[in-house]
């Protein structure tokens, strides 16, 4: 059975976060698809999936850096081993609650980050996002 291709994936072990983000998202736009993941591990496993029946690559992917299992750097690295031409469709960006200087000159050195934004960011921060995108 084929999964269902999806613009935004939504990658954070706080199931909170989760849901918050998909509200922001679904006022901005109610008929993207959206799918959530807890750690970067089980995000390579369905975005491996999803490369390997010849779905699209997602618009948008949110990380947090901080989960078990496999962070947001290591979700990066893993990420950047997955065909060029397949992920460059997709735009990183960070979402934490990290105040740390090092994790902010971190995301702006990291080729596959295009921002990092605090985990309570506004419903305009990330329309922005969109419009961009497009």
């Amino acid at each position: 059975m084929r999964d269902e291709n999806f613009d935004i994936l939504l990658i954070d072990d706080d199931r909170t976060s989760n849901i918050l983000h998909r509200r922001i998202i679904r006022k901005i736009d109610p008929n993207l698809k959206l799918r959530d993941c807890t750690n970067g591990e089980e995000a390579m496993q369905i975005l491996q999936s999803a490369f390997d029946q010849g779905l699209p690559a997602p618009q948008l992917i949110f990380v947090d850096l901080n989960m078990p299992v496999c962070d947001g750097w290591c979700f990066a690295d893993s990420f950047g081993t997955l065909a060029e031409s397949w992920r460059l469709h997709s735009r990183l960006y960070i979402l934490t609650t990290s105040l740390n200087p090092e994790d902010q000159e971190r995301t702006i050195a990291h080729p596959l980050f295009a921002g990092i934004f605090d985990k309570g960011c506004s419903t305009e921060s990330i329309r922005s996002l969109f419009e961009d995108s497009h």
